[in-house]
């Protein structure tokens, strides 16, 4: 839904057909409905059981960093409350952050299960997470600002070791730290097996004549954490999205 989401915003906001925004309000309630407001999380998704939607049990560490790219900080804060993507982050730090003895965040795992683990994918759209919403509260917040990119640059630091140097010019990322299965039904491959996606959001990362630009690919024009044009969204639909 996220993903979803992502890129209906991305057409309105490139045709300007109210259909997208329709699409996008639609997805926009059942957010509502998987939103946690005491931890600050969304539930990793539902079951069918007698008749209803249940909520699936446990953190799913990416539908926690996926909306602070593909909504924004901004949007998070302004529909679940101030410091909203902040909290999310910490939260997903707290409880399925890899840290090392000293504390410091050296990967993320897939969820908050204690197996060690950690995912080269998950920690580099999580580097770009933590990034986007330093950026977008620079101003509001900046002692939020200047702990996410502190954590950040942890992160950074700490995947060093998923990162494989073929060639001077080329690299690759090991798909996890270990072979283990992951809560939501799949199983992690071999250590030494190469993870594209891993390498993709490292490159995404490192765009630019000096590898210094961030391109968040979940947003219009890769915006890092600014206020994105209109959306289109009724502010009765946002309402009725919250009922």
């Amino acid at each position: 839904n996220l993903s979803s989401h992502a890129t209906f915003k991305m057409l309105y906001q490139i045709t300007g057909e109210q259909q997208y925004a329709d699409l996008m309000a639609h997805i926009e309630r059942y957010l509502d409905w998987a939103f946690d407001p005491v931890t600050k999380t969304f539930c990793q998704g539902a079951h069918y059981v007698n008749g209803q939607w249940v909520k699936n049990i446990g953190l799913a560490t990416d539908v926690q960093l996926w909306p602070v790219l593909s909504l924004g900080a901004n949007w998070l804060d302004q529909r679940y409350g101030n410091g909203t993507a902040y909290e999310m982050l910490r939260y997903t730090i707290e409880h399925a952050g890899k840290k090392s003895i000293d504390g410091r965040l050296i990967g993320f795992n897939y969820s908050d299960d204690p197996d060690g683990n950690k995912s080269s994918e998950w920690s580099n759209f999580g580097d770009m997470a933590l990034r986007a919403a330093s950026t977008a509260y620079k101003v509001s917040h900046p002692n939020y600002s200047s702990e996410l990119m502190r954590r950040a640059v942890e992160l950074r630091a700490g995947i060093q070791d998923l990162r494989l140097d073929i060639r001077p010019e080329h690299i690759a990322w090991h798909y996890a730290l270990m072979f283990l299965p992951i809560r939501w039904g799949w199983h992690t491959t071999p250590s030494d097996t190469q993870h594209t996606a891993a390498g993709a959001w490292d490159y995404l990362m490192h765009i630019g004549p000096n590898d210094n630009i961030d391109y968040n690919p979940l947003r219009l024009g890769g915006n890092m954490g600014g206020i994105d044009p209109p959306t289109g969204v009724k502010e009765q639909e946002a309402e009725e999205g919250r009922e």
